[in-house]
């Protein structure tokens, strides 16, 4: 029996495992950060109330007056309401209207308020707010919102291209109309200047088969008479055409085509160009080549750093500038591509 208690009174003066000790604090600080958060809520709830029974100079008066924390902390209390308090509290006290907020810390939720409401709940969640640091958690946001601005500066740029090539498929197009329209006119033309050269033409036979049945006697005075006036029919159709205004009317017309499709093939080329020089725009700015800009960029400004320095040694140990000379020869050569080197 004596054996037992000194047995007992051994076990109770045991020293506890550190790790349980550890996870009992963490656990205690959580729940205290939690109760903050719902204590946080329930001031800004308040607080709204009493902003809205008070005037606008009062209300910052009344701040300073009674309390001690600034009206940038009750501003940050009564968002954290808006935003993370339930419409009514529940039957074991205060609580927030999610249960992926619920065992948030003050600081994280604060954090959270640079997530828009409807995309908050889904982000919370999605990087497992409630274990990170509040510095862990500010770093997801900002990746957040890196992330954010890429997409967008990407589909910015995906939106320029396809807005560049509508612009140049619709150059094309009319350039294109405007080139055929200048064939159809020149077909016009030609149609006309043929229609006169095939009349001339004509004259000249007829007045040639006139003149050989006047030498011919055999030939009836009526087959005679109608040779003369089919002759005459011939030559007063030649004369309206020379008078007519039809060809210089298709020419002026065809000048004024020839202008339009130019103007349209130079608008088409520069669409083109606008349309490549988006692309290229579009493949420099991939994430891998930005990469690559900064690195070398970065490259550049340290090999002038060393020269500069190469220079200062060199004003008192030449030997010593020379090897530091040669060692940053090696390394720029090392840069060069295999190819590259022996051009």
């Amino acid at each position: 029996m004596e054996n037992s208690v000194a047995e007992m009174k051994n076990n109770s003066m045991q020293v506890r495992d550190i790790s349980v000790i550890t996870a009992e604090i963490k656990d205690i600080n959580r729940q205290a950060q939690n109760l903050a958060l719902i204590y946080a809520v329930e001031m800004g709830r308040r607080l709204e109330e009493a902003k809205s029974m008070l005037s606008h100079g009062e209300w910052g008066d009344w701040i300073k007056r009674e309390f001690e924390f600034s009206q940038s902390s009750a501003n940050n209390y009564m968002k954290l309401y808006k935003e993370f308090g339930a419409s009514q509290i529940s039957l074991f006290g205060a609580s927030v209207n999610s249960q992926a907020f619920a065992n948030l810390s003050y600081s994280k939720a604060l954090q959270l308020l640079a997530i828009p409401k409807e995309e908050r709940e889904e982000f919370a969640e999605a990087v497992n707010a409630e274990d990170l640091s509040v510095r862990q958690l500010k770093a997801a946001i900002s990746e957040r919102d890196e992330a954010i601005k890429k997409q967008k500066e990407a589909e910015a740029r995906e939106k320029k291209l396809s807005d560049k090539l509508i612009e140049a498929e619709g150059k094309a197009i009319e350039a294109n109309v405007k080139a055929a329209a200048v064939d159809d006119i020149r077909k016009e033309l030609d149609k006309e200047i043929s229609e006169r050269a095939k009349a001339q033409e004509n004259v000249k036979e007829l007045q040639k088969k006139l003149r050989d049945a006047k030498k011919n006697p055999s030939i009836p005075k009526e087959k005679l008479d109608e040779l003369r006036a089919e002759t005459e029919a011939a030559v007063r159709k030649e004369a309206e055409l020379n008078a007519s205004k039809a060809i210089k009317e298709v020419e002026d017309r065809l000048k004024a085509a020839e202008i339009e499709a130019e103007a349209a093939k130079r608008a088409a080329e520069e669409a083109d160009a606008r349309l490549e020089a988006a692309k290229k725009q579009l493949r420099t700015a991939s994430p891998e080549v930005t990469t690559f800009k900064t690195l070398f960029n970065t490259v550049q400004e340290t090999v002038l750093k060393l020269k500069d320095i190469i220079k200062k040694v060199r004003l008192d140990d030449a030997d010593t500038a020379d090897r530091l000379d040669k060692a940053l020869i090696m390394f720029g050569s090392s840069l060069v591509p295999p190819e590259e080197s022996e051009k």
